[in-house]
């Protein structure tokens, strides 16, 4: 079904344009299929129809200080005061039925923080921070309803919490940073977090049969369609936001880079930059589960080789990160979903030949790396993506 929509009189179009064309007729297909009264083929879809608004009013108050003393010191004391108002909407299933569902919420948060720079010689400055911090949900998080889908063998029901509350943390952190040559740097930074609130999904796998969500069979039915072997009695994976206790966080970062001016000739034109980052962590997930926090690796180390003169540079860079956790609890009952260990090499160059006219060329992955994902404390391959190597050539000019 469809209609003819097409430009009124009036506009200056020029001739030969297409004026007219047809677009989805939405109210018919409406009385066709019986969306208007929520008729069964509509029904998996309809945790699609949400929306979340949040309205935040902050203030916040600042005082700076900066001391000439024989120990210089100067920084910053503060605190921030925020108010968040979250509305959403969504439908849930009631006696069959898609039922829009409303819920509105408010919280606020003190935020104060300082940071304080100690300079006790030149070119060396030790670095102390904290402040407690907060990160609202995701706003498909936060409505209160949720969707049925079956892609092949995969069959899931999510659903948001309209009740989540932000990740809240207290955050400790010492630096120390010495500048000891033009563009050159050493730095040593420790840090702790204290996540007092943390957002992860617990997943479920059950029958759809008499689910905590009371969503009808009828739902999962439709949803399935002719897959087979999906029915209301297969096992079904139940996902859902929700708060945790959270943990502690604590590690060290060390980064250095150095031009090599102070080499003869040639080599005057070299630099490297490196970074190596440890973090320990232990988190609270749904179930009294406790696990290193996903999205993160606990060693991690990147480094780059470079070369500029006035007309041609390249750089070649190496990065490697441990194998980390993306979910906590897993799907289908397994305890974990991660990431396996990775280490990357990119490389570019680029020839300016003269003042219009630059060459470029760039390699990515050329170690041909493969970020496997996995399920289970097994290492089971559950996504395999081989992407290979990228290398691209071009040219800018400039007029």
């Amino acid at each position: 079904y469809s209609r003819s929509v097409g430009f009124s009189d009036g506009w200056d179009i020029p001739s030969g344009t297409a004026l007219n064309w047809l677009i989805p007729d939405y109210q018919k297909a409406a009385d066709l299929f019986g969306f208007d009264n929520y008729a069964l083929s509509w029904m998996p879809a309809s945790g699609n129809n949400r929306s979340v608004e949040e309205k935040t009013t902050g203030a916040y108050a600042q005082v700076d200080f900066d001391l000439d003393t024989a120990l210089p010191i100067r920084g910053n004391v503060g605190v921030r005061y925020v108010t968040t108002d979250q509305y959403s909407k969504g439908y849930q299933i009631a006696a069959g039925t898609p039922i829009q569902v409303r819920s509105s919420r408010s919280y606020d948060d003190w935020l104060p923080s300082a940071n304080i720079v100690i300079e006790p010689r030149e070119n060396l400055l030790i670095r102390l921070a904290a402040a407690k911090v907060m990160a609202r949900p995701g706003l498909g998080s936060l409505t209160p309803g949720g969707s049925v889908s079956v892609s092949g063998n995969n069959r899931t029901v999510n659903s948001g919490n309209p009740l989540l509350d932000p990740t809240r943390a207290t955050t400790y952190d010492i630096g120390v940073e010495w500048y000891f040559a033009p563009e050159s740097i050493l730095a040593l930074g420790v840090f702790h977090k204290k996540i007092d609130s943390f957002v992860a999904t617990n997943a479920v796998t059950a029958p759809f049969t008499g689910n905590a969500f009371g969503i009808p069979d009828s739902v999962a039915i439709a949803a399935c369609g002719s897959v087979a072997g999906c029915s209301p009695s297969a096992d079904w994976v139940f996902n859902q936001p929700v708060n945790t206790e959270g943990g502690d966080l604590t590690g060290f970062e060390v980064s250095y880079q150095q031009p090599f001016t102070f080499l003869p000739g040639i080599w005057s034109n070299f630099g490297v930059m490196a970074n190596y980052t440890f973090v320990d962590s232990e988190i609270e997930y749904p179930n009294g589960v406790t696990n290193t926090l996903t999205e993160l690796s606990k060693n991690a180390y990147n480094g780059t080789l470079y070369y500029e003169d006035e007309r041609f540079s390249a750089r070649v860079s190496g990065t490697y990160r441990d194998g980390y956790l993306t979910q906590v609890p897993g799907r289908n009952g397994n305890a974990i979903e991660g990431v396996v260990d990775t280490f990357n090499v990119d490389a570019s160059a680029s020839w300016q030949v003269n003042d219009s006219f630059t060459l470029t060329l760039e390699g990515i992955n050329l170690t041909d790396e493969v970020p496997t994902q996995y399920v289970g404390d097994y290492n089971l391959v559950s996504v395999h993506h081989h992407t290979g190597r990228q290398v691209f050539a071009g040219f800018r000019y400039k007029f």
